[in-house]
């Protein structure tokens, strides 16, 4: 700029100065005549000239000045561009270097990993080869166990149907030898009775004889309760509850009842019902109402002191029942005190073990009550009183050992505490052959008890 502005005033000091030349040419030739106009004129022009030398040094001063500094400029951009040069040669340089170490080690770690993993891939493919080999010969065990399992298994239920046909054998086997020896004692029995009868007019019966009907007719009970029932499973879970009361009655916690002992709380069931007929202490078959329902009301006004004299009443009263138009009221009342315990025996089973009665079942209930009516008939007509008892577990109750006989434990001293329910009634006697001494008291058959060993009473 500064070198345009001093180009541009030399131009312009040029073209003044001719401008001033050609103004003096032309002046003196219009002026000549005035002297001091063209000294003043001079003195301008001198003035104007000096002005302009004075503005051309100035001009040219400047003008070297940015000479100067475009050359000095210039000297920097050369020494900047041959360091630049050095600096990217130095950079090249760097670059080349460290790319060469970087793809030497590159090339060593890419070798190095290309080794680790054929390595990894040599002993992986071992491993799965001993992978392999583990997989089948475990499955060659599995199916080896397998094969076993079901040998076993088919072993296992071939024996354990052996032993339960066997287990049926010996029960079936038992209960004839049961069924058997109570033949054997009924046999035995009706020929004791058939000598008795033959031997002596009076209707005296001895102790043995009593004792062996009680016998006999427990194991009739037991007979009936296994024939029918053997195979049956309790359930209390839909009872009714008439059946909940009768089962309270004989064992307030029978729901405890495991499966093993179901045949004891069967006989229970039973002979709670049968002991309707030996609470009977006048003569079975008596009706509530009618003429023969007096000989009842009269029997109880009498019994009170349970003298000599009342049994024998009782005795002559029985032998002229038995007789004429009394005899048919008897055996009818009879006949349906028995249907009506052998419907409650029926429904209470029924119930508790899920098994319908059969015909067959019914019958031989039917004859087992037909038994026991007998019995107490016998009893009720013998010169001493007979006395049968149905006694029952309560708790902290100690029991004598004397009238009570356990039938599923050996050692009574250690189970006694642990009393479930009775299954048979105590039958005693007081007082002797003639009815007299009814102070004295003698153990004829013991009640039959039944324990359950995880239950304490």
């Amino acid at each position: 700029m500064l070198l345009q502005a001093s180009a541009k005033e030399g131009s312009q000091l040029s073209s003044s100065s001719l401008s001033t030349a050609d103004d003096d040419d032309q002046v003196p030739s219009t002026n000549i005549s005035d002297p001091s106009l063209n000294s003043f004129e001079e003195m301008m022009q001198n003035e104007r000239v000096a002005e302009l030398e004075k503005a051309l040094a100035v001009a040219r001063g400047e003008q070297k000045a940015m000479t100067d500094e475009i050359e000095r400029l210039r000297n920097h951009e050369t020494v900047y561009r041959d360091a630049m040069e050095g600096y990217k040669q130095q950079l090249s340089d760097e670059q080349v270097q460290r790319y060469s170490l970087h793809s030497t080690s590159g090339l060593k770690e890419f070798e190095q990993e290309t080794d680790r993993r054929r390595s990894w891939g040599k002993e992986r493919a071992e491993l799965q080869e001993q992978i392999y080999e583990l997989q089948g010969k475990v499955t060659e065990l599995q199916s080896d166990i397998l094969d076993r399992d079901a040998m076993w298994k088919v072993q296992w239920e071939r024996e354990r149907t052996d032993r339960i046909m066997e287990r049926n054998q010996l029960a079936e086997s038992l209960h004839a030898a049961e069924k058997e020896a109570q033949d054997r004692r009924k046999q035995l029995l009706d020929l004791k009775q058939s000598i008795s009868a033959l031997t002596r007019m009076d209707s005296q019966v001895t102790d043995s004889e009593l004792a062996e009907r009680m016998d006999q007719l427990y194991h009739r009970i037991r007979e009936w309760v296994i024939s029918n029932f053997r195979r049956s499973k309790l359930d209390f879970s839909n009872i009714r509850r008439e059946t909940a009361e009768a089962l309270e009655a004989i064992y307030p916690e029978y729901v405890k009842t495991q499966p093993s002992d179901k045949i004891g709380l069967y006989q229970a069931i039973v002979l709670s019902s049968v002991m309707k007929i030996f609470n009977e202490k006048v003569c079975v078959g008596l009706p509530e109402d009618g003429p023969l329902a007096r000989v009842r009301e009269l029997a109880t006004y009498l019994q009170e002191n349970q003298t000599l004299e009342f049994r024998e009443w009782r005795r002559c009263t029985i032998r002229a029942l038995e007789k004429g138009r009394a005899r048919q009221v008897l055996n009818e009342q009879t006949q349906l005190l028995i249907r009506d315990i052998t419907k409650e025996i029926q429904e209470i089973m029924a119930n508790v073990s899920g098994v319908n009665p059969t015909e067959a079942s019914q019958s031989s209930l039917v004859s087992i009550l037909q038994a026991v009516v007998e019995l107490q008939r016998i009893f009720l007509t013998q010169k001493a009183e007979y006395v049968t008892t149905l006694i029952v577990a309560q708790n902290g109750v100690a029991f004598d050992e004397s009238r009570i006989e356990f039938v599923n434990i050996e050692d009574e001293d250690i189970m006694q505490g642990r009393i479930a329910f009775f299954v048979f009634p105590v039958l005693e006697k007081y007082g002797d052959e003639s009815g007299e001494n009814t102070s004295v008291r003698n153990v004829l058959f013991k009640a039959r008890v039944f324990c359950q060993a995880d239950i304490e009473i």
